[in-house]
């Protein structure tokens, strides 16, 4: 049994798509759409605000620095890593704060950084509202600070850079999201057209008779022809 295909050329796909250009547009034009309104309705911007500290001396002071600073400064870094995400210190800072607050929520939101072999640690907190990130994380430092030097008596912490208040989100940005909804729509429409031409079996050209019948056309009568022995009948 003969099968029954119709070749697409890669000359009749790229008329077809000069020809419906609409679609392609259409596909795009809601994809475009579609996103800016999720956008609005759906997104919620992150910010996020970040304060530094330096465990020793005052680090401009390389003169008063001695190698026995440096290495309690290192043991230190990661025992307070746990102290800043602790319990106790989470409510101390949202209680003098005034602000409702879930332990969960707090710890995801919050994180300790650390570069190997210095003695500085940042503190980066991330929500919502960037006024709230600022003071967060400042208030962090601060109890960090107090709690230092109530546990262990170790006084030599220093706030190196507070956080400032964040401008801009964290989160991917508007035009970042039109771009990807702009590719998205231009190769969702193509496809579709290409969809149309797979599925399309109406007979159109010589080859497309010769293809599906196996037998060679001998001739073809015109359109004006036709039309004027119509008249004639």
């Amino acid at each position: 049994m003969k099968k029954f295909y119709r070749e697409i050329s890669l000359k009749d796909l790229l008329l077809t798509l000069i020809n419906k250009w609409w679609i392609i547009a259409l596909f795009v034009t809601f994809s475009v759409g579609f996103t800016y309104w999720a956008n609005l309705t759906y997104f919620v911007p992150l910010y996020s605000a970040q304060s530094t500290l330096f465990f020793g001396n005052d680090p401009s002071d390389e003169e008063s620095m001695s190698l026995n600073d440096f290495r309690i400064g290192l043991e230190l870094i990661n025992d307070y890593r746990e102290l800043v995400q602790s319990r106790l210190v989470i409510e101390k800072v949202f209680d003098h704060l005034n602000y409702d607050m879930n332990l969960l929520d707090v710890r995801e939101n919050l994180t300790i950084n650390s570069v190997k072999g210095t003695r500085f640690m940042y503190i980066t907190y991330t929500d919502t509202s960037p006024e709230r990130a600022m003071r967060v994380a400042n208030k962090f430092s601060d109890e960090l600070i107090i709690g230092a030097e109530g546990m262990v008596g170790f006084n030599k912490i220093t706030i190196f850079d507070y956080a400032q208040k964040p401008i801009q989100p964290i989160n991917a940005s508007l035009i970042i999201d039109l771009i990807i909804a702009v590719l998205a729509g231009g190769v969702a429409g193509v496809f579709f057209i290409f969809i149309i031409m797979f599925f399309d079996t109406r007979l159109k050209t010589e080859k497309d008779i010769e293809n599906i019948f196996g037998l060679p056309v001998i001739g073809n009568i015109p359109i004006e022809h036709r039309q004027k022995s119509k008249e004639r009948i």
